[in-house]
């Protein structure tokens, strides 16, 4: 899951060798030092990154347009800054369809590959404070018209509230961000409780992983710091919770019946889904091309063929179980 999520953002060389957060500036920095086309080994590169820790902290939030200065001097600033990609994708939302800048990967990626004579650095640097201001006219536009924001305020993909007010720089602050969530009636909480309380999915990118962003800056810690702050749920109690769950509904081999699991191929929630049911008795179905429960959204001219042969088979199976409810096992449509 976690892994076909992040590689979908790996669209920079600078950010796919990212191991911290200062080595986003790093290759843009040596060139600086060494003159174009200098060739250093990775192990000089992380000497070279820890001596100059400062200027390059200093490169990455004058480049990224990030206030105050020295915002990133502490780690949770950092992971909220650069932890899940300096880049907004939205990979669970990922419309096809849509006709609005940024609104899918292939809008973004499209817009990366329109910045030239720039190196990898300096394009990420352009994407995405491109990206990130857009959002920021998006939102004061929406408000002028009287209209909701909640999409420009709410990054789904990484469970965060965004602060788009202040539309000369990118404020990352972890204090500032955090206050919201500790108010009862925001419901941006309901889903970081639920994971606290059952499920704990928790998105990290550590060391000597794969994964394309910073490394070792979304660590677990940080979430389970969330859950105790936020809901006085200690780091015991959610692995304990996290088990309660695993025992109470059989995890990926759930036994059960009459229970069709649908997922989309490009998902990133499908690798939490059940994909080989554990017995005849329910049936998987993974329909191509496709992101998060677009069979359940309002028919549209634009809905791909796997879209519109997604929902008769699944319509096709629910009366499979509601006329066969008597029978043993239920007969399984699989045919897309």
């Amino acid at each position: 899951m976690k892994t076909d999520y992040l590689l979908v953002c790996a669209t920079t060389r600078a950010n796919r060798a990212s191991k911290s957060i200062v080595t986003l500036a790093l290759p843009s920095f040596i060139r600086r030092l060494y003159g174009e086309g200098a060739n250093i080994p990775w192990g000089q590169l992380r000497s070279l990154e820890r001596k100059y820790r400062p200027p390059l902290f200093h490169c990455v939030e004058k480049r990224f347009r990030i206030c105050p200065n020295q915002s990133l001097d502490d780690w949770t600033d950092q992971l909220l800054f650069a932890g899940d990609g300096v880049i907004l994708l939205p990979v669970q939302d990922n419309d096809p369809s849509c006709s609005s800048k940024y609104c899918n990967i292939r809008s973004i990626c499209d817009e990366l590959l329109s910045i030239e004579d720039a190196d990898d650095f300096e394009r990420l640097v352009q994407l995405s404070n491109s990206q990130y201001f857009y959002n920021v006219e998006q939102r004061a536009s929406y408000r002028r018209r009287g209209m909701s924001t909640s999409y420009y305020g709410v990054d789904s993909t990484k469970r965060r509230t965004i602060d788009y007010s202040n539309r000369s720089c990118r404020e990352v602050s972890f204090n500032d961000w955090v206050r919201p969530l500790m108010d009862p009636t925001n419901p941006d909480r309901v889903w970081l409780y639920q994971t606290c309380a059952e499920w704990g999915f928790y998105q990290t990118c550590n060391e000597g992983s794969d994964c394309p962003f910073p490394h070792g800056l979304h660590r677990v810690q940080f979430d389970l710091m969330l859950c105790e702050r936020l809901f006085n749920i200690t780091s015991d109690q959610v692995y304990q919770n996290v088990n309660w769950a695993l025992t109470l509904y059989g995890g990926r081999r759930i036994q059960s019946s009459r229970i069709m699991f649908v997922n989309g191929e490009v998902d990133p929630w499908s690798g939490l889904s059940v994909l080989d049911p554990a017995n005849t008795h329910m049936v998987a179905l993974s329909v191509p091309n496709t992101a998060h429960h677009f069979w359940t959204h309002p028919v549209q001219d634009t809905d791909t063929v796997y879209v519109r042969e997604a929902r008769e088979v699944i319509w096709r199976q629910v009366l499979t179980f509601a006329v066969l409810e008597k029978l043993p096992a239920p007969m399984l449509i699989t045919d897309m």
